[in-house]
């Protein structure tokens, strides 16, 4: 962890906490995503169908 003039030592480790959690929210969707495309390939059908009965 970088040492930013002593007094910015928990504003830097609350920013790499805050992107971390951000970097894994985006990497969990992103799988999500993927698997869901991935192992649902009517999904676009469903989609449709939740539209036209919705």
């Amino acid at each position: 962890m970088l040492k930013v003039c002593g007094n910015n030592d928990y504003f830097v480790s609350f920013l790499s906490v805050v992107t971390a959690v951000v970097f894994r929210i985006a990497c969990f969707f992103t799988f999500f995503t993927l698997g869901f495309y991935l192992l649902l390939p009517d999904a676009s059908t469903l989609s449709l169908g939740i539209n036209v009965a919705g």
